[in-house]
């Protein structure tokens, strides 16, 4: 999912996804590229009960959005 803020002046695109980490079932990732600042990534891993919905909550209370694009899993 694309995130577009709008700054004072330009724009700021940031896409922000919710996965379950491949190698790690249970185990979920959550991932902000800010690409209006040269690309930084950010990322919150959660683990244990109730890590999916954990992490879809940090996502939308982080980044202010409903995360409607996820993968099942990531290789990362």
């Amino acid at each position: 999912m694309n995130r577009n803020v709008a700054n004072d002046n330009a724009p700021l695109a940031i896409e922000v996804t919710v996965v379950e980490v491949e190698w790690a079932p249970g185990h979920w990732l959550v991932e902000a590229i800010d690409y209006g600042s040269e690309g930084e990534v950010y990322r919150a891993t959660f683990d244990g009960s109730k890590a999916k919905e954990r992490a879809y909550s940090y996502a939308r209370l982080m980044y202010g959005i409903p995360v409607a694009s996820t993968h099942n899993s990531t290789s990362i």
